[in-house]
């Protein structure tokens, strides 16, 4: 996979927080294979084949996944889904989504204007959430099943 753009954050995954005018190999992908990628303004997300999730860049409102609200510019595995199997994701400016093969849509991140989709409770830690850590401030993660067809 490549990526080229503002590095700021370590949103390119490339290990640092330069800038790239031309595309540029993200070897910490090396060997995965990247079925999708979603960036959001600062942070970035690649779907293994596998289903696996993994994340970068600007981490402050818990859009990376892990728990914390840490930078990173390389790549880290979401272990929260480690047991899922994603296979579509979205970012905005500050949260993910995640759907997986079974159709749960997961999200966490910012959720100050209801981006989640937790519902009021979510400044509480409730409405739903599986995982949630309060605050919209750390990762929330939502389980929605699949409508029948």
């Amino acid at each position: 996979m490549n990526t080229w753009g503002c590095g700021e954050d370590g949103s390119l995954g490339l290990g640092g927080t330069a800038n790239s005018h031309v595309p540029a190999r993200v070897r910490a992908l090396d060997g995965l294979r990247v079925r999708s990628v979603a960036c959001g303004s600062r942070h970035t997300v690649a779907v293994t084949s596998g289903g696996d999730l993994f994340t970068w860049g600007w981490g402050i409102y818990g859009q990376l996944g892990h728990g914390d609200r840490m930078r990173l510019s390389t790549r880290r595995a979401v272990l929260a889904l480690a047991r899922v199997r994603i296979e579509r994701v979205a970012c905005g400016r500050s949260h993910t989504v995640a759907c997986s093969g079974e159709g749960r849509l997961y999200a966490w991140g910012c959720d100050e204007a209801g981006q989640l989709g937790i519902g009021p409770a979510a400044e509480g830690g409730g409405g739903g959430a599986e995982g949630s850590s309060g605050r919209g401030l750390i990762a929330k993660y939502t389980a929605i099943p699949r409508a029948a067809p």
